[in-house]
């Protein structure tokens, strides 16, 4: 599977408990109803509880998001697609994140449980 991990930073208007609840009853159900029909097959949001970074100077995100497909040319597909560059997508990421601060990457992932 081939993940694009997003390591997101809140709008800083919201506080965290906001921030979740957005991202779980507005932002995740749009990406979601955009992406299913392209082959998504992972929607993941990662929000954290306890790091050692909190007590080295801070955490720099909010959440870990990862949207993952079969393969890297579907996620590339849909990542470039017009459906999922859409107004609404594009004003919902712009309420829900600092999109001056986050940071993704693309990995090909391993379940060493399977």
């Amino acid at each position: 599977m081939y993940v694009s991990l997003g390591m997101m930073v809140r709008n800083p208007e919201m506080t965290q408990e906001e921030f979740i609840e957005y991202w779980e009853t507005v932002h995740a159900p749009l990406v979601r109803k955009l992406l299913d029909p392209m082959g998504l097959k992972q929607y993941t949001a990662m929000f954290p509880v306890h790091s050692t970074a909190l007590y080295a100077g801070g955490l720099d995100y909010d959440a870990v998001v990862a949207l993952g497909f079969e393969t890297n040319e579907q996620l590339e597909a849909a990542m470039a697609s017009p459906e999922f560059n859409c107004e609404e997508r594009k004003a919902s990421s712009a309420r829900c994140f600092d999109l001056s601060r986050v940071k993704d990457m693309t990995v090909r992932a391993s379940d060493a449980l399977a």
